[in-house]
């Protein structure tokens, strides 16, 4: 895989965004279609690890920790 496509920009971002709030978590190709250079597991693993609002971005607790 060329390097180039694992960058994302910040436009991709948003076209991403608004591709998965007009037709959800499971049209992955449909979503990739509107991104040149990127695929559908592309996409699907920029939401769910990066761009996901709903993502918690912060240290673990200390009962997180010891729950693992």
């Amino acid at each position: 895989m060329n390097n180039t496509n694992a960058v994302w920009t910040g436009a991709e971002d948003t076209v991403l965004v608004a591709a998965i709030r007009k037709y959800g978590l499971f049209q992955w190709s449909r979503i990739s279609s509107l991104l040149p250079r990127k695929t559908p597991q592309q996409c699907k693993s920029r939401w769910f690890n990066y761009v996901n609002p709903n993502l918690s971005k912060t240290q673990w607790t200390r009962q997180e920790d010891v729950r693992l």
